[in-house]
């Protein structure tokens, strides 16, 4: 009975090593073949070095690891240069590459995927014609390219860019409003539209601008003859009478979202709505907590101070970190240190003016061995 286990251990034994001695010279120098291949990234070749040295040997596992391995790798890249060569427009060359990745691995269902999207895309092409810009595109991609070009082609809030940037010195006395506004805008190289509803006359006025930018000039302008402007386009602005309502009904609404980068909580996020709406006067101001992000519709200058109160309080939290250095232990204090260090000092530390005080939460202890080579330790607060 004996003699049969000792037989039976040693069938188990040249079986567990029958692969170590089936390698031969030639498997390992074509293995070191694939590898350098795969460092330089020609997955192919190594693939082929790999299927070479297995063919060779076919009961070496590490072949076998290592075959399976690049030929994953290898499909994947063809994948990747097809996905290339479709975005450019060039959909036969990037069916040919899914093709390949599909021969190489046919367990890999995005090769699969991607040739019946490639070949769905080329059916289209054949029946239809394409836009340049749309060729290569699946039938989702191009939806969302019609989509976000309807998005980009929503006006922004139009700036001033006049032809002149020059600083402008220019003195006016006893003229009327509208005067005022038309001469300066034709020293910028601007055009100036007037609301119908503003007076032709008015009171004569007097100013004087030295050196100053064509926005100064403008609101230096709106506060004497009590009118506001506003940009219609880079060359063009608008005047009317500043009060509430040609201010609803002519100035710019804004929508815009803020994704707060440094709140960590609902009531946080809650409270920085509530500042924002009061400082800023803002009554569409909405939260979504689900991205931690505000929605605000409002004029663009309340729009750009809310942006500017956003910014100052989304701001990460202040971190202390202390170093500890453990010159000297004795066995009284030991375990009090291990319990601090188990999971970190998390109660509150006093300071008396001589002396630092705490204490640490019940923990399991650390072995005092563990305690006794301890030299430093980071405490994060």
């Amino acid at each position: 009975m004996l003699n049969c286990k000792k037989l039976a251990a040693l069938v188990t034994l040249a079986a567990v090593l029958s692969p170590l001695d089936a390698r031969t010279r030639k498997g390992d120098r074509l293995m070191a073949q694939g590898r350098a291949a795969e460092v330089r990234k020609q997955y192919d070749q190594a693939l082929d070095f790999y299927e070479q040295a297995l063919s060779d040997d076919p009961a070496d596992s590490s072949y076998q690891l290592a075959m399976r391995r690049i030929r994953f790798a290898a499909a994947q890249r063809h994948v990747e240069v097809g996905l290339k060569l479709r975005g450019d427009g060039k959909t036969a060359e990037a069916l040919a590459e899914f093709e390949k990745a599909y021969a190489i691995d046919s367990s890999l269902s995005i090769a699969q995927q991607e040739i019946r999207n490639t070949r769905a895309i080329l059916d289209r092409e054949k029946k239809q014609a394409v836009a340049p810009e749309e060729r290569g595109l699946t039938a989702s991609e191009i939806a969302k390219k019609q989509t976000q070009d309807r998005v980009d082609r929503l006006l922004t809030v139009p700036e001033l860019a006049p032809l002149s940037t020059k600083p402008i010195d220019l003195t006016m006395n006893g003229q009327p409003p509208r005067v005022l506004f038309e001469t300066l805008g034709k020293v910028a190289g601007i055009n100036v539209v007037f609301d119908p509803e503003l007076p032709t006359g008015g009171r004569p006025m007097n100013v004087q601008f030295n050196n100053e930018t064509l926005e100064v000039a403008l609101d230096h302008l709106a506060i004497l003859t009590k009118w506001f402007w506003k940009p219609l386009s880079g060359n063009t602005i608008f005047v009317a009478q500043d009060n509430t309502t040609k201010r609803r009904d002519y100035d710019e609404q804004v929508v815009k979202v803020f994704y707060l980068k440094n709140v960590g909580s609902v009531p946080e996020l809650n409270e920085i709505a509530t500042d924002i709406r009061t400082i800023c006067d803002i009554r569409r101001l909405f939260v979504y907590s689900g991205q931690m992000a505000l929605i605000v519709r409002a004029e663009a200058d309340r729009v750009a101070l809310a942006e500017k109160l956003i910014a100052d309080l989304d701001k990460p939290r202040a971190e202390v970190v202390l170093d500890v250095l453990v010159l000297e232990t004795n066995r009284t204090k030991d375990r009090d240190l291990a319990f601090g260090l188990a999971d970190g000092i998390n109660s509150p530390i006093t300071y008396n003016g001589t002396t630092t005080n705490g204490t640490a939460t019940t923990a399991a202890p650390l072995p005092l061995n563990r305690i006794q080579h301890l030299s430093t330790a980071n405490t994060r607060l």
